[in-house]
């Protein structure tokens, strides 16, 4: 079976500077809000409206988080997870400080596909919202409960009310909160951002010490890429139960690739049952890799019919892979 190498490179420097952003790529890493005008060459804290230093690294970073003016959203379901709720829109409209107006059809993205944000509002934060706008105060009622209607909602920014992005542009975040304090949280999210593309840099020279103390610096920050990295150090070096640890944390955050990868670490224990229970989470989620992972369970198993369904699966969704094998089972007679 193949392992799956991620092709990394290290963030140095990036500016956000006012405009229409279109979204670009830096350094191979994407940033929804980023309008073009990168030249590459400054330190990492020129041009930049909000920068840290990172004790965890000794160097100072750009942590712009791009603030809006406006979020119309069409609001159909609400969910809540440690008192931080998912506001699910079916549509919304995203004014920034210069009046550039994003939709679904228009929001920055690396695939040029429709993208609808997740967008975060901490509980306490909506509750103070609703009473100042004269909301809707029983929306609270369906958090965690399927809305019967939609409704429209419209959040805008003032002294108290910030509403701001990560640099990817996957989450919208809407606080009742200082700006200081977004700073803050901006800088945490760096930590792991930075401390993630240091750790994939010392993974793939084979400095595993390195890679370790940088994953782990960006775990702690809630990065799930470096949970998930991190596992597969810890599985080639037979840490099973530190690998263990990392992706159980890692699938809190419902991410396909820590399910599989769960999976892949109890089919190397000979835990089969729990192996083939997490490949099928992987798949539920869309992970295609998790449906030839089960074919090779299977052929562990000797359950040859078993894997020649899975590994025709994942061959009619095109894996060249799972071809090849299929291709192999079926002149071997099986």
């Amino acid at each position: 079976m193949k392992k799956i190498v991620l092709i990394i490179t290290i963030l140095m420097s990036f500016n956000l500077l006012a405009g229409k952003y279109t979204g670009g790529v830096v350094n191979e890493v994407w940033y929804a809000w980023y309008d073009g005008t990168f030249s590459g060459k400054e330190d990492l804290t020129t041009g930049c409206d909000n920068s840290v230093t990172l004790k965890e690294f000794g160097m100072s970073v750009c942590i712009d988080t791009t603030y809006f003016k406006n979020l119309e959203l069409t609001l159909t379901d609400i969910t809540m997870k440690d008192n931080i709720i998912n506001l699910k829109a079916s549509d919304f409209k995203l004014t920034d400080k210069e009046n550039n107006i994003y939709t679904p059809n228009s929001y920055p993205t690396k695939d040029e596909m429709k993208i609808y944000p997740n967008i975060y509002i901490d509980k306490n934060s909506f509750e103070k919202w609703l009473k100042a706008n004269r909301g809707n105060i029983d929306l609270l009622k369906n958090i965690n409960q399927k809305m019967k209607n939609s409704t429209k909602l419209n959040f805008s920014s003032d002294n108290t009310f910030i509403i701001s992005s990560s640099i990817d542009g996957k989450n919208i975040y809407l606080n009742y909160i200082s700006e200081e304090a977004i700073s803050e949280k901006a800088a945490e999210y760096t930590v792991g951002f930075v401390g993630l593309k240091l750790a994939q840099m010392y993974h793939l020279q084979e400095n595993y010490g390195e890679a370790e103390k940088n994953y782990l610096i960006a775990a702690k920050k809630g990065n799930i890429e470096a949970m998930t990295n991190l596992s597969a150090i810890y599985t080639m070096q037979k840490k099973y139960d530190e690998a263990e640890k990392l992706l159980l944390k890692a699938i809190e955050g419902n991410d396909s690739f820590a399910y599989n990868n769960l999976g892949s670490l109890y089919l190397t224990q000979n835990k089969y049952d729990k192996a083939k229970i997490y490949f099928l989470k992987a798949i539920e989620r869309g992970y295609t890799p998790a449906i030839i992972n089960l074919g090779f369970l299977s052929i562990k198993l000797k359950d040859y019919p078993n894997a020649k369904k899975y590994f025709k699966m994942a061959a009619d969704l095109g894996n060249e892979d799972a071809q090849e094998i299929y291709r192999k089972l079926l002149q071997n007679g099986y």
